[in-house]
């Protein structure tokens, strides 16, 4: 198992996480609440892969999590 804290990748991820999410804030309520969920889902889908791939007991299917978070990128 890997320390995913220093995986760039992931921190990376965090980073632009926090960031919709304070981004996301602006946006008003009406109108605007589907897509303030779906960036900040994906926006945290791409950490979270990250993390339970470093819990994989192979390096294909690390390569497997990796993969999805590229895709919610």
């Amino acid at each position: 198992m890997q320390d995913f804290k220093h995986i760039r990748a992931w921190q990376r991820a965090h980073a632009l996480a926090i960031a919709i999410h304070k981004l996301a804030r602006g946006f008003s309520r009406k109108g605007h609440s589907n897509l303030r969920g779906q960036l900040t889902r994906a926006a945290e889908s791409i950490s979270t892969n990250i993390v339970e791939g470093c819990g994989a007991s192979t390096n294909k299917e690390f390569a497997r999590f990796l993969g999805i978070s590229i895709k919610s990128a």
